[in-house]
């Protein structure tokens, strides 16, 4: 009799826990598609409640590209605006790239160090690059987590936000005007940074392929300032050729960005003249921001003299 009493109360058990997780599950899904369905009304903070009201689902990819979503609908991103007006026109020369980047439809959105709008936009793209609760971002590392479908399709949406960002970034830093070439807006720095006192640095800015950085002293303030906001720079533009070197795209949906692979490699050599590691430049180079505020100043500004002042000219 004790033996059934006890198999019946394993069997409720069971059927419960069973019954419990089907209705989790059931539950994500459907709040997924609720948040999909708000976005696609561009209501933003409905989709985010929803999402959160569901608890953050680190390791369901769909989950995590619609939470992305909703951040970058937030950021004012729009992949129809990105496809229609922006992927055209990028183009992929070393010397041309960042200033491409520059002229994108909300390039000129991000106008302080403080704007929500750049935060909100890469708050999308770490939750994409950190899928499955990694602590290191990789392509390597992601797939470690899900399928390569899986890894492939969030890969192909962070490249498009980190895109955006990346030409938020340069258009500020980089004091773009409107045609995108650096040091033409309205501030005065032409370069990136200052360099004084980094001969590695200086040799670069000083050889005619910079633009108008032509030395010490021409630094972007806010950038100079602050080491985390030099890496914002390091770590998206290292995600970025990380995805790149990747990414398996469909029909036209890659524009030109698929010869940069080729030509990064090029870029990259000129890199290590100036004695940079392989953590900064390269396929092993560091794509976490907690990783990049750690290295040597010097490196880092070797790296934005040979690698963001030639590409932003």
């Amino acid at each position: 009799m004790k033996q059934l009493i006890s198999l019946s109360f394993c069997l409720f058990i069971f059927v419960n826990l069973s019954s419990c997780s089907q209705t989790n599950e059931e539950e994500i899904k459907e709040g997924i598609s609720a948040a999909n369905q708000a976005l696609t009304e561009r209501r933003c903070d409905a989709a985010l409640d929803i999402l959160g009201g569901i608890g953050y689902q680190g390791k369901n990819p769909r989950y995590l590209q619609v939470y992305a979503s909703a951040w970058g609908c937030k950021a004012n991103f729009s992949e129809i605006t990105f496809f229609a007006s922006d992927l055209p026109n990028i183009t992929v020369g070393t010397s041309s790239l960042f200033g491409a980047l520059s002229t994108l439809t909300t390039s000129s959105d991000f106008t302080t160090v403080s704007d929500s709008i750049y935060q909100n936009l890469q708050n999308g793209i770490d939750a994409l690059l950190f899928a499955g609760d990694i602590n290191q971002s990789s392509h390597e590392n992601r797939l470690g987590e899900f399928s390569f479908s899986e890894v492939n399709n969030m890969n192909v949406q962070a490249l498009y936000m980190i895109i955006v960002q990346m030409g938020r970034f340069f258009n500020f830093y980089g004091n773009s005007g409107a045609a995108g070439a650096k040091g033409t807006g309205v501030g005065a720095s032409t370069c990136y940074l200052d360099y004084l006192g980094n001969a590695l640095a200086l040799a670069s800015v000083g050889a005619g392929q910079t633009g108008l950085c032509t030395g010490a002293g021409q630094q972007h303030p806010d950038l100079e300032a602050n080491i985390a906001l030099k890496c914002q720079g390091i770590v998206l533009f290292n995600n970025f050729i990380d995805i790149v070197l990747n990414v398996s795209f469909t029909g036209g949906s890659s524009g030109d960005l698929g010869d940069l692979a080729t030509k990064f490699a090029d870029v990259c050599t000129d890199v290590a003249l100036g004695n940079v590691s392989a953590a900064l430049c390269g396929t092993t180079a560091t794509k976490t921001q907690s990783s990049c505020v750690g290295l040597p100043i010097a490196d880092i500004e070797v790296y934005y003299a040979w690698l963001f002042e030639r590409m932003h000219q």
